[in-house]
């Protein structure tokens, strides 16, 4: 089974303040660990690794990439509502995935997202399997 893991770091139109502030909404799966789902600092906000999990149940939408990769991506959009920001905001995403088969399936789905073409950058990672 191929699990999609993915991480992304964007710059929301916020108020810029000097203290950090934790992003928490209950639309999107609550962190597996002790952190938050994403920490807004001035006009910059890191959302933290993201799976595709149900928020609902916990677990996980399909054993299919292509479900993983729409859940991912619908809970990442929530966490950004939940910031102020939209994925027309995003600069850089790191994407993790167990199969490089997988790459242009997971690339179609993302091209449907309303990103900006201007400043997105894809870093696309290869996990080998005894990593898992």
């Amino acid at each position: 089974m191929n699990r999609l893991f993915a991480s992304l770091t964007v710059s929301a139109d916020t108020t810029i303040t000097s203290k950090k502030e934790a992003v928490q909404t209950e639309k999107a799966p609550a962190a597996l660990g002790p952190y938050s789902q994403a920490i807004k600092s001035n006009n910059l906000l890191f959302v933290s690794g993201c799976l595709g999990l149900v928020p609902e149940t916990g677990k996980f939408v399909s054993d299919g990439v292509e479900e993983q990769t729409e859940q991912v991506l619908k809970n990442m959009g929530e966490i950004l509502k939940a910031s102020g920001g939209s994925y027309s905001s995003v600069v850089k995403t790191t994407i993790m995935l167990a199969d490089l088969k997988d790459f242009k399936k997971v690339n179609e789905i993302y091209a449907r997202c309303k990103f900006s073409s201007m400043i997105l950058i894809f870093f696309f990672f290869m996990i080998s399997k005894r990593a898992q």
